[in-house]
């Protein structure tokens, strides 16, 4: 993902993996890496690299704002803009 936020610019790697849950309804669980900040290398603390956003396109599965706690501030905006771009898909 690449991104603005009014004058942040960032990239980073979502990396996802296809799940199906207990009802048998998938969706993806990404990963964060690879963050660029503001062109500079952005090491993610350890708790940011066991985050993992759980997003679907299900119909009938509901988006929901993960526990944001356990992720870095600088990879906040990522997770919400990644959040923002399903809920516009999902609408559809």
């Amino acid at each position: 993902m690449t991104a603005s936020n009014q004058t942040w610019h960032y990239q980073t790697a979502a990396n996802g993996v296809v799940k199906k849950d207990a009802d048998g309804k998938f969706y993806e669980e990404y990963a964060w890496s690879g963050m660029i900040s503001d062109g500079a290398a952005y090491s993610l603390p350890e708790t940011s690299h066991k985050f993992r956003q759980k997003l679907s396109l299900e119909p009938d599965v509901s988006l929901s704002v993960p526990d944001l706690s356990r992720a870095a501030a600088k990879i906040i905006g990522p997770i919400t803009d990644f959040l923002t771009i399903y809920g516009d898909l999902w609408r559809r």
